[in-house]
């Protein structure tokens, strides 16, 4: 359980990906990038992501660039990244 970095850059994933993701992230109490560039993700997909982040203090950076994640999608991602003051989030 030594993840640091995972990329998964165009690659698809959707708000259901995300939900699956969702699950197995907080196992990985090392994982310190997500890149989920260039996907599907859309609020609902938002919104599980922002509760994993609660459970990966160690994550400093996520990348949800190119996405479809709208106003209300980013203001719960912003507002779940405010416990971890070392996270670059990058909408």
């Amino acid at each position: 359980r030594s993840l640091q970095h995972l990329s998964l850059y165009l690659n698809e994933v959707d708000d259901e990906g995300i939900q699956r993701l969702s699950k197995t992230l907080g196992y990985y109490q090392s994982l310190h990038t997500l890149d989920l560039g260039l996907n599907r993700v859309r609020d609902d997909g938002a919104g599980k992501l922002a509760l994993t982040l609660k459970r990966c203090p160690t994550l400093t950076k996520l990348n949800l660039r190119y996405n479809n994640v709208g106003e209300v999608g980013k203001g719960i991602l912003l507002e779940a990244a405010a416990v971890n003051p070392r996270l670059q989030l990058e909408l």
